[in-house]
């Protein structure tokens, strides 16, 4: 009795969603397809966003490296230009000194 009752309310269900997605066909096509989108597919609204966010980022980090580049070249070209900025920068750098000279190094902590 309660198996009939069951299966009854089963195929009633299953009668009333089947006649809503015959009278609605195009509303339920539209809205499987915008799900496919925004979700499924490799070409996803969700991925597009992301993949325009990560293009940003890059662009910034490309400014960024893009300046360092152009101050190192100047400073490249005063290295080359002038010795006392050469040595100044072998002495900080890598610690250069005169045969005749005491360097003491004092390290922040």
């Amino acid at each position: 009795m309660y198996k009939d009752m069951n299966v009854k309310r089963i195929i009633k269900f299953f009668g009333q969603f089947f006649s809503f997605l015959d009278r609605y066909k195009v509303l339920g096509a539209i809205i499987v397809g915008v799900v496919i989108l925004v979700y499924f597919n490799r070409n996803s609204v969700i991925e597009i966003i992301r993949l325009r966010n990560e293009i940003h980022i890059l662009q910034e980090e490309k400014a960024n490296l893009y300046k360092q580049i152009r101050e190192d070249s100047v400073y490249l070209q005063r290295l080359h230009s002038n010795n006392e900025v050469f040595e100044k920068y072998l002495r900080e750098k890598f610690f250069y000194h005169q045969p005749n000279e005491d360097v003491y190094i004092i390290r922040e902590q």
